[in-house]
């Protein structure tokens, strides 16, 4: 099963989201886990590995003013 989770308006650094990941990754039955922002190299990133939907596909980065 591939689920897509989007937290609009928040924002936390690649370092929490590596480790949040390699949690996330050790949970038994979880097979492939992938957690980053939703930046157009990050898009590309996970449409290589198998892991978009059209949903993440979708999404825009956050901009800051």
């Amino acid at each position: 099963m591939l689920k897509t989770i989007v937290k609009k308006g928040s924002y936390h650094d690649s370092v929490v989201l590596m480790l949040l990941t390699n949690q996330i990754s050790a949970l038994e039955g979880v097979k492939k886990a992938s957690i980053m922002m939703a930046t157009p190299a990050n898009k590309d990133i996970f449409k290589q590995s198998g892991l978009d939907t059209q949903e993440l596909m979708e999404q825009r980065p956050m901009i800051w003013w």
